[in-house]
């Protein structure tokens, strides 16, 4: 089983757009489940963060609905190290849960982090090059 940590733009893609990112978060659970999906609680508040922005304004029963979906289908880790690699603190506190999580994957569509391609041996995938990963294997 591949472990893996999504950044918050693919949860917010998932949940209102649909598409590829809604094809990997259905890679996390019940029978068809070929990823072990690990978060954090700074991840679960940039994503509630975002939801209620003026972008999308949601309110705060949708979010809490959404939140809660996100925590039932991932492992929540606290991380022990705080990092420093990127400008964009949101982008460090991914990398942070993937260090704890011992994850093989980020899943994003951070240009900052894409950029990066893979850290700690940690891959760094767009949704669509994760789907396809999972398609050839």
């Amino acid at each position: 089983m591949h472990k893996a940590v999504f950044d918050s733009n693919v949860y917010i893609s998932a949940i209102v757009y649909g598409g590829k990112p809604e094809d990997l978060v259905r890679l996390c659970y019940g029978r068809n489940k070929q990823i072990e999906l690990y978060c954090s609680a700074p991840i679960l508040k940039e994503t509630a963060d975002v939801l209620s922005s003026e972008k999308f304004g949601w309110t705060e029963q949708q979010i809490v609905k959404a939140i809660r979906y996100i925590a039932r289908i991932s492992e929540i880790v606290e991380p022990k190290s705080k990092l420093s690699i990127l400008a964009d603190e949101a982008d460090n506190r991914i990398l942070e849960c993937a260090i704890a999580a011992k994850a093989n994957f980020i899943v994003s569509g951070d240009k900052h982090l894409l950029n990066l391609r893979s850290y700690e041996n940690i891959k760094i995938l767009k949704p669509a090059k994760m789907i396809e990963f999972f398609e050839k294997n």
